[in-house]
């Protein structure tokens, strides 16, 4: 039986994204509604649980020691590439930032917006402001699943992993969801209130480190 602890250093790590998006989200000043709130933490945790249902099948055609191992290199695997992405989107982050201040790159916000595999909803978490599809400067209920797809991406290998080191599903589901929404909503406060004055690759890393500590602890 896991402690408790390790479920919430789970959730906190899978969560972590939502508050950098909601922070992104206040500094520009576009708000995100209750309504949107519930389906952004809904689409993480029921990724997640997907993901958890996957990997438990897999931990039943295989000994409990070696599933065990496995969700670990997955989490620690997951972690690093969850490092490298943050170094990569950072750099883009700061060239948007750039763009931005060109009148030309309202008619970019639209234009990528192109129906392939994953790449429409890969441009998005790229670029988290570009789901304000409609510039209100709010997230409608659609943007919100649009957006809830893009940051669960990375729950559902995180899913299979856990599973198969053990954790329970429906709980550690329902406390990513609640955590995500908490770190949306706090991240939009943040954003509103403080400005710029928050360091981006703080938040870009910590995800990744969580999970390659709690891939690492299987083995000690």
């Amino acid at each position: 039986m896991l402690h408790g602890w390790l479920i919430i250093a789970l959730a906190f790590a899978v969560s972590l994204d939502s508050f950098g998006v909601g922070t992104t989200y206040g500094l520009r000043k576009i708000r995100i509604p209750l309504v949107s709130t519930v389906i952004i933490a809904g689409c993480s945790g029921a990724v997640l649980y997907m993901g958890m249902c996957m990997g438990k099948f897999f931990s039943a055609l295989f000994s409990p020691v070696f599933t065990q191992a496995l969700g670990a290199v997955l989490l620690i695997v997951l972690g690093l590439w969850i490092i490298l992405q943050g170094e990569k989107n950072l750099k883009e982050t700061n060239e948007d930032e750039i763009r931005s201040q060109s009148p030309s790159c309202l008619s970019i916000k639209t234009w990528t917006f192109q129906i392939k595999r994953l790449g429409l909803v890969v441009k998005v978490l790229k670029t988290p402001v570009m789901a304000d599809m409609d510039n209100s400067g709010s997230i409608s209920s659609a943007e919100a699943f649009l957006l809830g797809t893009a940051l669960s991406l990375d729950a559902f290998g995180a899913g299979i992993g856990a599973a198969m080191m053990g954790f329970p599903p429906v709980p550690t589901a329902f406390l990513i969801a609640l955590m995500s929404a908490l770190f949306l909503r706090l991240g939009m406060w943040i954003g509103f209130s403080c400005a710029k004055n928050l360091k981006n690759r703080f938040w870009a890393y910590m995800p990744g480190v969580i999970l390659i500590l709690l891939g690492v602890m299987r083995f000690m």
